[in-house]
């Protein structure tokens, strides 16, 4: 009976040491696999960032390479004289063409715009752009005397224009004095004589740039400076016109007029083709239905 106790006895912990030694084995068999599976991880990782180093280092050296191209062009560029002849015949770049057919004020802008962007210029761009064209873009403060002569030519040229009766009249009180002047009367906008000044003289400035060089004497007629009917004749047109342009908007069937007027009334009217077509448009409105309201210079006669 003993006998068969203890043999019961070894044979219950057999069977426990058994479970325990199976459980043993499947949590090592997890454990295994997820350092496998890590091991496998960190190797994927660590091959795609070799690969992606390697593919830095290519760029990196086709960076090189680009930039050591574009300095040994832009040095071969420097070198090589921006005229060239050849046998009788002379050949011009076409950057010094453009730049030699530029207005004076077009060449000042495109100097001040250079020198405001040449941190973003290419190394030897500078030296270049002055030796090609005799821009100091290294200097933002220093005025040559060419600019000051430049401005004023400029200052000159608006006051011989300005002062042009078709552009201003004498004011008929004798006693309005500005500047040892006699006031001048403007028969149009300053907007409008500046697009005019442009387009008949050689300079092409600003329309702040313009203002600045307009004389002192030059004024805006106010009602009772007038003393005459110039009002009626010079500043009516202008009136209508400006009323048209506004109401293009709200009536788009007045854009084509609109446009048509769009120049000083002075240079419409002594264009005669332009003429024809502003007399077709308005004979294509006259069916048209809608109120235009504006404001106009009358005669009016004074009462004794």
């Amino acid at each position: 009976m003993y006998r068969t106790k203890i043999k019961q006895r070894q044979q219950q912990e057999q069977s426990i040491l058994s479970t325990s030694t199976i459980t043993i084995s499947r949590n090592n068999l997890r454990k295994i696999e997820g350092r496998q599976r890590r091991r496998q991880n960190a190797s994927k990782l660590k091959s795609d960032e070799e690969k992606l180093q390697d593919s830095n280092k290519k760029l990196e050296n086709e960076n090189r390479r680009l930039k050591a191209q574009l300095a040994s062009l832009l040095i071969s560029s420097s070198s090589t004289p921006p005229e060239a002849t050849t046998g009788t015949r002379t050949t011009t770049s076409s950057s010094n063409f453009l730049f030699n057919n530029l207005s004076p004020g077009a060449k000042k802008r495109a100097a001040a715009r250079m020198r405001r962007e040449k941190q973003n210029l290419a190394r030897g761009t500078m030296e270049r752009v002055h030796n090609e064209f005799g821009i100091n873009l290294s200097n933002n403060n220093l005025a040559s005397t060419g600019t000051v002569s430049t401005s004023k030519e400029l200052a000159s040229a608006i006051e011989q224009f300005i002062i042009n009766d078709e552009i201003t009249r004498l004011t008929p009180d004798k006693k309005q004095i500005i500047d040892g002047q006699q006031v001048r009367l403007l028969l149009n906008h300053l907007i409008n004589l500046h697009q005019r000044f442009i387009h008949e003289t050689r300079y092409d400035c600003s329309f702040s740039t313009f203002t600045r060089h307009v004389p002192s004497y030059i004024v805006s007629p106010k009602p009772h400076e007038w003393g005459t009917c110039l009002c009626m004749s010079y500043l009516n047109p202008q009136i209508k016109s400006e009323r048209i342009n506004q109401l293009k908007n709200s009536h788009p069937i007045l854009n084509n007029l609109s446009t048509l007027l769009n120049d000083d009334i002075t240079s419409v009217t002594n264009d005669k083709n332009k003429v024809e077509e502003i007399l077709k448009e308005l004979d294509s409105l006259k069916n048209a239905s809608f109120t235009i309201t504006y404001t106009e210079w009358i005669k009016k006669k004074s009462e004794k």
